[in-house]
Formats: structure tokens, sequence, C-alpha cells
């Protein structure tokens, strides 16, 4: 049975972080913003510092005489010493300057009881019939927020540039490393797809965006060229190759298999470097397909991570090849996002938040490139091609650092994909591609379509050029 163990905590930091909050207003925002009742250990600071929370979302200032107050309405004020003791509190606070640093102690006064809170759990749990895959998953989930309930230091460490390793004004920045890239018509390498960001494609259901990932998935796996102009480049991996999780909402994994399969055997009669079956092997190695067909798959559930989104984020993580993963294609979204992230922008924000989260934790810093659907409005429509055609909430595009936008035009009966938005890279124009009876989608060179995106959708193309 596991041993009791005396809780962390100190009174006197409890007793300075209240002072401080009954004497100065900037000490009582900074605090009721940064604390919660959890981070206090004693029951009557727990009641003091609800009592002065619930003073400062009315909008009023917690001092001494309004704190007695609200504690005597909610029948508490004797239970946690009177009013001499509040106001022995005033009196007790040091220089509210240092607000900052009480509340660091108090935090890591209540991680420590939390972290110690946890592994008695634990003890009990593995002692039971529990599945231990069960209680990882459940430890995992409770270290991440313990982990997330940081001070103030650490959620906020700013420094001057003369502090950095590297001197910000006179030193080059690297660029942003690339997964694939043109060649223009001088030759020159151009960005197309950062790593280590989350990107969109925006298309029509049936337009043709899950072969066309597909494709992506075979050409990044095995180091080739994707729609005969985006080469993989040195940031995939090994040999220009990288590693990549193919997950379909809409598909199981037998139709899984037939996308892939239809996508490698068009790429074998075309691409004379694929017709080497060892390639096609190794790519066997790097592409992990999975179907969330059937399944509860919501990211986000009562407005927190998921205990789904955890698990995957796990599974990847313990999965993941040598060399981390390169790219992870999620489509479409809209299986995963949940109830809200369609429609409502602060969860779709959150959603987005999630992704990069994966993307930044995950071994190899992938990109997530995921596949959704645009309005009604634009199916029919050429001309709405652009930043506003996905469906629902506006945050979606808003916080990707990439959109692509995959169309048909039914007058030629091409698809033209148009990158409508980059952060990273100059915006790229819009190329004319073809698709064949089993769904193969290939670039139409005799066709380039010359639309350049307005000007105004080309956010920040200028840093990646270094102008």
């Amino acid at each position: 049975m596991p041993q009791f163990i005396e809780p962390p905590f100190s009174k006197e930091s409890e007793m300075m972080v209240l002072g401080c909050m009954l004497t100065n207003i900037e000490s009582l925002v900074i605090s009721c913003r940064l604390l919660a009742v959890s981070d206090f250990y004693l029951t009557e600071h727990k009641n003091i510092f609800q009592g002065l929370k619930s003073i400062w979302e009315a909008g009023g200032v917690g001092d001494v005489h309004l704190t007695c107050q609200e504690l005597k309405k909610n029948d508490k004020l004797e239970s946690v010493g009177g009013a001499a003791y509040v106001t022995g509190l005033a009196q007790y606070a040091g220089t509210s300057a240092y607000i900052e640093a009480y509340i660091d102690e108090l935090k890591d006064y209540a991680n420590r009881r939390r972290i110690l809170d946890l592994s008695l759990d634990l003890q009990k749990r593995a002692s039971s019939n529990e599945k231990p895959q069960k209680i990882i998953i459940s430890a995992q989930e409770s270290l991440k927020l313990i982990e997330q309930n940081r001070g103030t230091q650490d959620k906020f460490p700013i420094k001057f540039l003369e502090q950095l390793d590297k001197n910000f004004l006179l030193t080059e920045p690297p660029n942003k490393p690339m997964l694939l890239e043109y060649v223009d018509e001088n030759k020159m390498p151009i960005g197309f797809l950062p790593k280590g960001i989350a990107t969109m494609i925006v298309g029509a259901g049936g337009v043709g965006k899950t072969h066309l990932l597909a494709q992506l998935a075979i050409s990044v796996s095995t180091g080739t060229t994707w729609l005969d102009t985006y080469r993989t480049t040195e940031h995939c991996g090994d040999g220009k190759k990288g590693n990549v999780f193919f997950g379909l909402g809409e598909n199981q994994l037998d139709d899984i298999h037939r996308v892939l399969y239809k996508a490698a055997k068009k790429l074998r009669r075309t691409r004379s470097d694929l017709l080497n079956p060892c390639l096609l092997s190794e790519a066997t190695k790097r592409i992990a397909p999975f179907s969330f067909c059937g399944q509860q798959a919501a990211f986000i559930e009562d407005k927190k991570p998921s205990l789904y989104f955890r698990q995957l984020k796990m599974k990847l993580a313990e999965l993941s090849p040598k060399d981390g993963w390169s790219l992870i294609i999620l489509d479409p979204i809209s299986r995963l996002m949940g109830s809200d992230a369609e429609t409502d922008n602060a969860a779709a924000t959150q959603f987005i938040a999630l992704l990069e989260e994966l993307t930044i934790d995950l071994p190899g810093n992938p990109t997530i490139l995921f596949a959704h659907h645009v309005t009604k409005s634009a199916i029919n429509s050429e001309e709405k091609q652009n930043q506003t055609a996905a469906r629902g909430a506006s945050a979606l595009t808003d916080g990707v650092r990439l959109q692509l936008n995959l169309s048909k035009n039914f007058t030629s009966g091409l698809l033209q994909l148009t990158m409508t938005k980059s952060n990273f890279t100059k915006i790229m124009e819009a190329i004319s591609l073809k698709q064949d009876f089993e769904g193969f989608v290939e670039h139409c060179s005799e066709a380039i379509i010359k639309n350049k995106p307005k000007k105004s959708s080309q956010t920040y193309a200028d840093e990646y050029a270094g102008g």
C-alpha cells in the first residue's frame, strides 16, 4: 500500500501572495489570471483566494473590507480565522513588485503536490486489474496538464537580443526548411511546402484530393518528384526520402490499399525512376496508412484535447521511425475537428493549436497537411477559389501557414491547383492538372494557368525571398 507522504507546501508563500492581492490592484489582476484555487494548499487560503477572485471577476477591488464581506456572505469568514486573519495577511505582504516570483514559488509547490498525488494514484492503479496501456495514457494526460501549469518565468522566457546566442540584427537567419521545392524559369530552387507547419488543401468532394495526397505520400517516401514539378529536399530525411502517416477518415483500410495501389501502378508506368521495385518496397517501410473510418476520432471534447488525440499522439511518437516523421496527412479534417471546430472560431483555433503541438512534439517535426471541403458557393465558381473558399470557421484559414485550393474547370475538365496563402514562400502560379478515369492526377504542362493570386494574398512572401 502507498505510504503517506506529507504534501509539500509553504504557508509563508501563500500568505505573501494573498497579502499582495489585498494591497495592490496589479498583483490582484496577475494572481487571478495565473493562479487557480488548487495552487493553494491550506483550506483557509483557498477560500480567501476564491473570495478575492470573485470580487475581481465582478469588477471590484479586493481590499480587506470587501474580502471580509465576500467571505461572510458565503459563511466562510470565521473558518478562515475571521477579519483579524485577513487583516494580518494585508500586513504580511511583501513588495508587490515581486508578485511573479511569489506566484512561481507557489506553483512549484502545487506541481510537486500534483506529481506526488499522481505517483500515489499510479501505485494504486498498477496494483489493480486495470490495463497498463490505459494507465499510461491517463498518466501522460495528467503530466501534460501539470506541465502546462507553469510559473510566469517558464511561460514567458523573454530576453533581450544581447542575451541570446545569436545576434538577430547582424547574423543572417537560416532559411525556413522545406519538404518540397520547385525550380523556376531561372533554374533557381523555390520553396513550396515548408517543414514543421500546419497546412491544408481545400477542394470539393470528389475533386481528387485523396488521390493527390496518396501520390504525395509516395513521392515523399520514395524521394521522387510530385506532379512532375515539386521535388523532395534533404529536410525530408536520408536520401531526400521521408516517413509519412497517411490517415483517411472516409476510407477503410481496403479502400486505402486501392488508392495507394492505383497511384503506385500509374507512377510505375510514367516514371522511369520508379521502375525499380526495390524503391517501392523501401517506401512500404516509410508509409503508415491508417483509417479513422467508424471511429469517434474527434481531437476536441468538452473544449479540451480528447483522450483520442492524446492516444494518437502517443502512438505516433511510439512508432516514429529513427529519423522521425516528415509528413502527416489527414483527410478529411472534418472527421477529427469535433462538433464545434468547423463553425466556431475559438474551437477551430484550438484545433490548429493541437496540430501545431504535433509538429513541435513529434520526432522529426513533421508538416501536417489536412484536406478540407469548400463552401457550397465556391464549388461552381472559380472566382471564389481563394482563401475564403474553405468551409466553416475562418480561423482554420487564419491558423494554417499555407493553403492550397484544388478546383475543377467544368469547361475544360482540368483541375487547378492554386496556392492562396503562404507565410514562408512566394505565392506560386496556379498549375493545371488532369485526372484519368482511375483518379490519378498529373501535371498538364501544356496548359499552365497564369492567374497569380492578388498581391494581398501574398502574406509574408518577401520574408522568404529576403526582401
